[in-house]
């Protein structure tokens, strides 16, 4: 059984193996509550950690390791009906 992801962040994430793994590496915490890859501008600082690149990285993670992983046939299905709209 498929189980359905419905953010399309995630779906890339999942589509592209080792991709999550490589975010959750990049996207860590500086040690005072901001994530490290993610600046704003030199105004503004960093982006509170965990940030949402972090976040949608876990969740694809999460969706890769579980054992109702969709079909990457499905996946990519679904995206491609996105992309006509």
């Amino acid at each position: 059984m498929a189980t359905m992801i419905d953010h399309p962040l995630v779906e890339f994430i999942v589509r592209n193996p080792g991709l999550a793994e490589t975010l959750i590496g990049e996207h860590v915490d500086d040690g005072q509550g901001y994530c490290r890859a993610c600046a704003l501008d030199a105004q503004r600082g960093y982006h509170s950690y965990p940030c949402s690149v972090r976040r949608m990285a876990e969740l694809a993670h999460r969706v890769e390791q579980s054992s109702a992983l969709p079909d990457r046939h499905e996946v990519a299905e679904r995206a491609d009906r996105r992309s006509s709209i």
